[in-house]
């Protein structure tokens, strides 16, 4: 990532979640998927204007150190979409992640009374089903969608999960897009241990 002389946002959606274990492979295929459709679509909701999007496995350079690169393009985001599983809570990453944009919030609320809908929740995996109390903010659920299978995008239900995308999620990430506030240097908190752990 290269410093931006303007002091300008760089990045307008930054993919914040948990990644699977080394040699885990089951759900990055969906993953990209579905950001491939999301960001098709709010590319068109945007006039055709380019995308720009942050994903640390794709975004975060050999021989970097992870958390300088994320807190960079944290700060440089207008909005957040975090992928959200029941492990999404257990990451100090995630966490920081999801934190970094309360924080943001909480300061134009304060400040100015406003609040751009900045944090863009999707549950992938409900678990036990207290997910939305951590999450405090409106999300789509699209868990009756997500697969491990990468069969699941030959089937009826990929078709609907391809129109909720058009239809719902991308409106509202183009609208997030552009409500952004006016770029400012944001605060950006490093990442803690997940509570009861080292």
């Amino acid at each position: 990532m290269s410093a931006d002389v303007n002091g300008d946002y760089e990045i307008d959606l930054f993919y914040s979640y948990k990644r699977e274990p080394a040699g885990v492979k089951l759900t990055m295929t969906w993953q990209r998927q579905f950001s491939r459709r999301l960001e098709y679509y709010v590319r068109q909701e945007l006039g055709g204007k380019k995308l720009r999007t942050f994903r640390d496995v794709d975004d975060v350079r050999m021989g970097r150190r992870p958390w300088k690169e994320i807190a960079w393009a944290l700060g440089r985001s207008k909005c957040l979409l975090a992928l959200v599983t029941p492990e999404y809570f257990e990451s100090p990453f995630c966490r920081a992640e999801l934190q970094a944009f309360r924080d943001r919030c909480s300061l134009l609320e304060k400040r100015d009374g406003s609040s751009p809908p900045l944090v863009l929740p999707v549950i992938l995996h409900r678990g036990d089903g207290g997910l939305a109390a951590r999450l405090e903010y409106q999300y789509y659920d699209l868990s009756g969608f997500f697969a491990t299978t990468p069969a699941f995008w030959s089937t009826s239900g990929a078709v609907a999960l391809d129109r909720l995308i058009r239809d719902h999620l991308a409106p509202d990430v183009a609208a997030a897009i552009r409500q952004a506030p006016p770029y400012e240097e944001w605060p950006i908190a490093g990442p803690e241990p997940a509570p009861g752990r080292g």
